[in-house]
């Protein structure tokens, strides 16, 4: 059972069920394709299989905190928020510490998952921010991650998950007692989709939406890895067959799941971000850091959003890792996590979990250039 099946309020109540029928279409899926890596095989037959055999991510990245490299400093992580509102997980707080307050933190990550809407949990990046977390301490600065859990898409459709984010936002700068220029947002894929949905919210508030009670820019910046732009907009997806995980089909079928019944007007606000606007200066903070992998097909439309938001002003860095795939930084996660975990605490080798040290040192790096 997966932690979210314990929570009081439970945004995904059927994340992890299963029925015999979805089994068995899953295990014809798996049988007809052979391929050697992992997010090649899926990006080949994800689009035919049930949305509850997607949902069964691993949840394997809470080992983490037992791990041999954190279990002395962070068995008592993580520190679950269950709330009808929002819910989401403590990562980890200053000092890798449960009772020490986010507020006394040099910077409070809050990080929102991918998935496009319809799959994910925090607890698979545990690793990933884990990673980033250690990384930034070393360098002195103390940190503290919250990861959001959001209600999925096709049960619960957007703007449920943009009001779980402001939720989410109102609780860390409100009752945490964080000041807004300690925080930082960060978001892979349609996390970075939400985050951008609420930041737009922030600014000129959805008709018929709660407003965000808070509204401050996140000081510490934006920060944003391969993220979905446009997720109802069938246009520019890079014809990149057989080198990412994500198909065409797969993200139109998920694009129909979370968005069906949003009226064209709040579609062009509140989740196209691929060209110009009339605001950018009102949703983007002082920086944003974008992330794109060489290979993926996400790749035209992060750079049509880099280029609408720099021609508009605002401070952008643009980083594309040649040959990579979508959420690249992620899948060595998965493919070298283990080996991370494994090893002490405050060893870094240069060609491991590389990705992940580069997240933390865009952090830092905001910050020294202010």
């Amino acid at each position: 059972m997966s932690p979210s099946n314990r929570l009081k309020y439970d945004p995904n109540p059927n994340f992890g069920h299963v029925s015999k029928l979805d089994k068995a279409l899953a295990v014809v899926g798996y049988a007809v394709v052979t391929v050697q890596v992992v997010f090649f095989f899926l990006a080949r037959i994800i689009y035919w299989l049930p949305t509850s055999i997607i949902r069964q991510g691993s949840t394997r990245g809470t080992q983490a905190f037992t791990s041999h490299r954190y279990g002395d400093r962070l068995a008592a992580f993580p520190e679950v928020i269950d709330r009808p509102e929002f819910s989401g997980i403590w990562v980890t707080k200053p000092g890798f510490t449960r009772a020490s307050k986010p507020r006394d933190a040099d910077v409070v990550l809050i990080y929102v998952h991918g998935g496009g809407y319809v799959t994910g949990l925090p607890e698979q990046y545990v690793c990933m921010l884990l990673r980033m977390a250690e990384r930034i301490e070393a360098k002195g600065q103390k940190v503290a991650i919250f990861a959001l859990r959001y209600s999925l898409a096709p049960e619960r459709r957007f703007p449920t998950q943009l009001l779980q984010a402001a939720a989410c936002w109102d609780y860390v700068v409100g009752e945490m007692g964080v000041q807004p220029t300690r925080v930082a947002l960060m978001g892979d894929s349609a996390g970075a989709s939400i985050i951008l949905s609420m930041l737009a919210h922030m600014s000129h508030p959805l008709v018929g939406v709660e407003r965000v009670k808070r509204p401050a820019k996140p000081g510490r910046g934006l920060f944003l890895i391969s993220p979905w732009v446009n997720p109802v907009d069938e246009t520019g997806y890079d014809d990149k067959p057989g080198m990412d995980v994500v198909n065409v089909a797969t993200l139109r079928a998920w694009a129909v799941a979370a968005a069906t019944g949003v009226e064209d007007d709040d579609v062009a606000r509140y989740l196209e971000f691929t060209g110009p606007r009339d605001d950018w200066h009102d949703i983007l903070p002082a920086y944003t850091w974008v992330s794109a992998g060489g290979n993926e097909r996400f790749l035209r439309n992060i750079t049509r959003f880099v280029d609408a938001a720099r021609k508009a002003g605002k401070r952008v860095d643009y980083q594309v890792r040649k040959g990579e795939v979508h959420v690249w930084q992620f899948m060595e996660c998965v493919v070298d996590g283990d080996k991370a975990m494994g090893q002490e605490f405050g060893t870094f080798e240069d060609d491991l979990l590389a990705g992940t040290d580069g997240l933390a040192k865009a952090i830092l790096d905001a910050q020294r250039s202010k």
